[in-house]
């Protein structure tokens, strides 16, 4: 009869070492799949701000006006019949 309680605990023991054993592998798991959802979740953020970011170029470059504007200034354009000064700062 000693020997059946005996088993029977060794095998309960042997049950929860391998019950604890997956339940850990499946926390590390989880732990490592949250923090690449975190890193996601963040990377998700920075790509909306820059998608706004690039909505409002669209909509301010849509106004002939300022694209005119914008050309001029970065690429000294000019339309036919127009004049350009170029003014020097003094040293």
């Amino acid at each position: 009869m000693r020997w059946k309680k005996i088993l029977t605990i060794i095998i309960l023991g042997l049950l929860l070492f391998f019950i604890g054993e997956e339940a850990i592998k499946d926390y590390l798991e989880y732990k490592k799949y949250f923090s690449e959802s975190e890193k996601l979740k963040a990377d998700i953020s920075v790509l909306e701000k820059k998608n706004k970011d690039l909505e409002k170029d669209i909509e301010y470059f849509n106004d002939p006006y300022n694209l005119e504007k914008e050309l001029k200034s970065k690429f000294n354009y000019k339309k036919e019949g127009e004049k350009m000064i170029i003014i020097v700062p003094d040293e």
